[in-house]
């Protein structure tokens, strides 16, 4: 094997096993590395031997698309220096950079020795953890094509490598190895150690005693000096670490009850804008009926006047040929003169008068009398028609106006109805979110603190009478205050850590 071409999608400054493998075989084979820029201001891993690729800078604070369409642009880029380098084997760590080498296996390279090795031991479970699709991605191309062409799968122990085994069966012994990250050879001391020189060690990483080996590491050290380790099978934690925690978990105490504080008045607020919405709405409803059933009212009395003035209209249209006759009549008695009998011949006046015109006028008084009292009570009965009829069209245009009023006076209440409608569907609304025994609770702890508060009030005014009354007062008043007392102590005991 000539030339390496070793694929680690994280810089590899922070890894100094990888900087220890390439400064190993540095001076063997000619190496190409890809992977990204650091984005802190350190000095960056160098080697003579080995050519590292930079193309691309890391960012950890940019948008989950960028992160893609970055790594789509690395994945190309290194495609395209393997195709140009053509080396003898590729070396990738970790599934994050898998993508590249699968396309120069799959597509290009297919006499290339692929290689592969895990920093760490990652579970099925892990690769569905948010935030890992690219490396759930990438793992899923490893179970389909690589893990079957890999001549190279390497874990850094034993058990991590009997745990990937146990994962991915179709893997042989020979194919799955062991290679510990071992630290670059200049971390280590050249000078011998005297015999009783102290060792001091400083430990820098996550603590855990089941995941690390810094419990056998303890039990070496204890066995250097003759100390019999003795497992307890605890973990207690260190008094600085659980006081740390217990200041913790009071600042966390002391922000929730601030918090329950501002949403309890928010609350109770809410619960007395929603009692006063209430009232207003069932007001409003109220008036709204009675506004309906008025608006009946006077359209009916409306429907009943236009009967009425309807019904005069036609008494009169039976009137009017009656008078039209009368005035007929006074006409054509008026024409007296054209009426008058002749006289005979030698008729004498006396006779003429006696027999002729005499008759004629008083069957014309008596008919002259009796059209004059019909006429008199047709003038009164058409009068008090008038009269009627004035009356019924003004009673008629003061229930219109009566109508017209009712009905500016349901628009409006429709107004209002539908603006506490809207608070009403924004207390449903908050129902809905707080859940119906939330806000139950705070209506009936508002009410018991507003009857508390008023016992309160109550029992603060001293009652006027006997001294027995005052003396029986202060008793109870130093007992309420001791219960109070206890239950604030009661309350901040349970949370203390």
């Amino acid at each position: 094997m000539n030339k390496l071409f070793v694929i680690h999608y994280y810089p590899i400054d922070y890894f100094p096993p990888v900087m220890n493998l390439i400064d190993s075989l540095g001076e063997k084979v000619e190496i190409r590395v890809s992977t990204l820029q650091k984005s802190n201001s350190l000095d960056a891993y160098g080697n003579k031997k080995a050519k590292i690729y930079r193309r691309f800078k890391e960012n950890k604070k940019r948008s989950s698309l960028f992160v893609l369409v970055q790594y789509i642009f690395f994945s190309l880029f290194t495609l395209y220096q393997l195709i140009r380098q053509k080396p003898d084997a590729v070396l990738y760590y970790e599934s994050i950079s898998a993508f590249p080498a699968y396309l120069y296996k799959r597509f290009v390279g297919h006499k290339v020795k692929l290689c592969i090795h895990y920093h760490e031991y990652m579970t099925p479970a892990e690769y569905c953890r948010p935030g890992m699709r690219l490396s759930k991605l990438n793992h899923s191309l490893e179970t389909s094509y690589l893990y079957h062409v890999a001549t190279w799968v390497s874990q850094t122990n034993q058990y991590r490598r009997e745990f990937f085994m146990n994962v991915e069966p179709q893997l042989s012994e020979c194919v799955c190895h062991i290679l510990p990250n071992y630290p670059p050879a200049s971390w280590f001391r050249k000078r011998k150690l005297h015999a009783n020189e102290i060792v001091k060690c400083v430990y820098v990483g996550s603590l855990s005693l089941t995941d690390t080996y810094v419990l056998e590491f303890c039990q070496w050290i204890a066995k250097q000096h003759g100390i019999e380790w003795e497992q307890k099978g605890t973990h207690e934690e260190h008094l600085d670490v659980y006081n740390f925690k217990k200041k913790e978990r009071k600042k966390e105490v002391q922000e929730l009850e601030q918090e329950k504080e501002y949403l309890t008045a928010e609350n109770e607020e809410l619960t007395a804008q929603i009692a006063e919405f209430r009232a207003d709405i069932q007001i409003l409803k109220d008036d709204k009926e009675q506004a309906i059933r008025e608006k009946q009212e006077a359209e009916q009395r409306a429907e009943d006047a236009e009967k009425e003035v309807k019904s005069l209209e036609e008494r009169r249209d039976v009137l009017q040929p009656i008078m039209d006759n009368a005035s007929k009549e006074i006409k054509e008695y008026g024409m007296i003169k054209t009426f008058l009998p002749e006289a005979g011949t030698f008729e004498r006046a006396v006779p003429y008068r006696e027999n002729k015109i005499k008759p004629l006028f008083i069957k014309m008084k008596n008919q002259i009398a009796a059209l004059a009292g019909k006429v008199v009570e047709l003038n009164k009965t058409v009068e008090n028609w008038k009269n009627k009829y004035q009356k019924s069209v003004e009673k008629c245009d003061n229930i219109q106006k009566q109508l017209d009023d009712v009905r500016k006076e349901n628009g409006k209440l429709s107004n209002d109805n539908q603006r506490l409608q809207e608070i009403s569907d924004r207390y449903d609304r908050v129902v809905r979110i707080l859940g119906t025994e939330v806000v139950e609770d705070v209506v009936q702890q508002d009410i018991k603190e507003q009857k508390e508060l008023e016992e309160q009030r109550r029992m603060e005014q001293m009652p006027k009478g006997s001294v027995l009354k005052q003396l029986e007062w202060a008793t109870q008043k130093s007992q309420i205050e001791n219960q109070q007392r206890k239950k604030n102590k009661t309350k901040y005991k349970g949370l203390e850590i």
